[in-house]
């Protein structure tokens, strides 16, 4: 046979060696492949647990490093050197912490800054400063398994799950299942099993109480009906007034709601408990809100008074009481429960009063209101716009506002011509 062209020898060593690497691995299982790759991981986590050094080295070669970083091998050789010189120092090996230092770890190149903060180590005066220049909590803390966080880093994802990741899937699973749930509530604790869906109970959570509808929103029966929004089935019916129930408020436990009617009693019930479970003789009430704490409630009655309650253990307590003007036709305050918005009828003007210091803080006007009750409402962006209802507006004589709950430039109004209707901020 006739050679026509020189092959170098390195050359074609170095082909053969490729060419021989790569059909080998074509022919391996590759279950058989993860599955060796995946002891290998194993035995790195136990030799740097054990703090084998030496072992954890020989292994690097089998691992499944990120290609695209640089010099990874290096990188990972000098963390693993570098627990391997903190721990020899902290036996007082110095010696040997030096020669670990000159003869492993500079041979690197790797990160000088952090190399030349090592070698300053060398001279602290005890352990206890070693750990603290070097941010390390030592052998017996948790130094170890933070390498091995470390290492993650250089090794794909694909062959080495990060730490704690079932905890963070089973969290990502359970935040899901909150929001999916309709009757979920955010402030109550639940237990979540890894064998259902969580479901919470439609009766007992996120419940609403609707007034039986006769003239417009008072209950002409004296009842209050607890219904399932979602259903429409009428859960319970809560009989205990002697006239009309005007409002009612839900405490923060969703368990628990307070009525007021126009029989001069308020009445506090558990849902569970078609009896009251705490009554109180107040004026004649014709609304009420909860801040959303539960800490405070505030009312308005026929009295023309707004009245301010502590609620502590299932009692209120009065601790203020502003006298309007007039007739006071509607209620609404601030998230934060500082503020307190109403309507005068007899002068025709809405007024915002400082709940903690009992003084006016502002009077609006231009509304027209004569015959019919009109509401205004706080909102818009950090609630600095306020709605009110008007007579005459278009036809329709707007006696009911409020504010979308994500959409703070959006509102939506009711009136006494059987409409409903949708705006944007930029129609007032």
């Amino acid at each position: 046979m006739q050679i026509t062209k020189n092959t170098s020898p390195k050359t074609t060593t170095k082909t053969i060696a490729k060419s021989s690497s790569s059909n080998l691995l074509n022919n391996i299982k590759k279950e058989e492949l993860v599955r060796l790759m995946m002891q290998s991981l194993i035995d790195l986590g136990y030799h740097i647990l054990k703090g084998d050094w030496a072992l954890a080295e020989t292994l690097l070669g089998d691992l499944p490093f990120i290609s695209h970083s640089p010099n990874v091998v290096a990188k990972v050789q000098f963390l693993i050197r570098q627990q391997k010189f903190l721990e020899l120092l902290e036996k007082n090996e110095t010696m040997q912490a030096l020669y670990v230092l000159r003869n492993e770890i500079t041979p690197l190149g790797e990160n000088t800054d952090r190399l030349h903060q090592l070698s300053s180590l060398v001279l602290c005066s005890s352990i206890e400063d070693v750990m603290t220049q070097a941010q390390w909590d030592g052998t017996n803390g948790s130094s170890r398994e933070l390498l091995l966080i470390e290492l993650q880093n250089y090794i794909e994802s694909s062959a080495m799950i990060p730490k704690h990741r079932l905890l963070s899937l089973i969290n990502q699973a359970v935040e899901w299942q909150k929001r999916q749930c309709f009757y979920h509530n955010p402030r109550k604790e639940f237990e979540f099993s890894l064998f259902s869906d969580h479901v919470c109970d439609s009766f007992g959570i996120q419940r609403q109480i609707m007034y039986h509808l006769g003239h417009g929103v008072c209950g002409t029966d004296n009842a209050v009906r607890l219904w399932n929004p979602h259903t429409g089935v009428l859960m319970h019916t809560f009989i205990q007034h002697k006239d009309q129930v005007t409002s009612c408020v839900w405490l923060p436990d969703n368990a628990h709601f307070i009525t007021g009617a126009c029989d001069k009693v308020l009445f506090m019930w558990s849902v569970d408990d078609r009896s009251p479970i705490a009554r109180w003789a107040v004026h004649r009430t014709t609304d009420m809100k909860m801040t959303k704490d539960g800490k405070r409630l505030i009312t308005i009655g026929l009295d023309k008074c707004i009245t301010i309650y502590n609620v502590e253990d299932m009692k209120i307590v009065e601790v203020g009481k502003i006298t309007e003007e007039g007739t006071i036709t509607s209620l609404s305050i601030t998230k934060d429960g500082k503020f307190a918005l109403v309507n005068i009828q007899d002068i025709q003007e809405i007024h915002l009063w400082d709940l903690d210091t009992l003084e006016l803080a502002h009077k609006y006007s231009g509304q027209k209101q004569k015959e019919y009750i009109i509401r205004s409402t706080i909102g818009g962006i950090d609630e600095s716009l306020i709605l009110s209802g008007s007579e005459g507006i278009n036809r329709n004589r707007g006696t009911r506002l409020d504010w979308c709950p994500v959409e703070p430039m959006q509102y939506v109004s009711a009136g006494d011509d059987s409409t409903i209707r949708v705006w944007g901020a930029k129609k007032l």
